[in-house]
């Protein structure tokens, strides 16, 4: 097997070991049940807890990327659109559970794939400005050093930008009936 398509592997493995970790304790339960072998296969044998385990709480991510030619500034802002990418799909998840939850209470008739659609609709108009404004946290490059990995998160400011945003948004949103966008209003709880 040719280079890239090991390292191509190894990420899609990494990915999915990342996953599924999470946990505040050192390594976290996720980056615990990794084997060493595979750590060292993966190229990502010391890396810190936050890649292990995928993150480091609510609205934080990571990306990673390929160092292509030694340009690391390159590799990072790849990274760094990746973890913006994840964060965004973090807050689409939040807001069509909460409409889901919305449309239960509320026992409407409301479809689902308008309902996924105002979703969408919702995230993209909230997210666009706060994630562009997002700052890596902290950073770890593999000890062969071809591939970097960032760690996203939003700050208390952007946060409570992005939740005034999203309440704002279902408010405007004109797919949702008046019954959810009041339930989900009333539901709504911090992300």
């Amino acid at each position: 097997m040719n280079t890239k398509v090991k390292l191509l592997a190894g990420s899609v493995v990494a990915a999915f070991l990342l996953i599924g970790c999470g946990g505040d304790d050192a390594l976290g339960v996720g980056g615990k049940s990794i084997d060493k072998k595979t750590l060292k296969a993966l190229s990502i044998q010391g890396a810190p807890n936050w890649v292990l385990n995928g993150g480091q709480g609510d609205m934080s991510a990571i990306g990673d990327a390929e160092i292509v030619g030694g340009d690391i500034g390159f590799a990072r802002n790849e990274a760094l659109a990746l973890a913006r990418d994840e964060i965004a799909r973090q807050v689409e998840v939040k807001v069509e559970g909460l409409i889901s939850v919305a449309k239960a209470s509320s026992k409407s008739d409301f479809g689902d794939a308008s309902m996924k659609s105002a979703a969408s609709q919702i995230t993209e108009q909230s997210v666009s400005n706060i994630l562009s404004g997002t700052k890596q946290t902290d950073t770890w490059i593999n000890k062969d050093a071809t591939r970097i990995f960032v760690l996203a998160k939003l700050s208390p400011d952007n946060k409570a930008k992005l939740e005034a945003n999203v309440k704002k948004q279902i408010n405007q949103n004109k797919l949702l009936p008046s019954n959810i966008k009041q339930e989900a209003l009333r539901n709504f709880n911090s992300f």
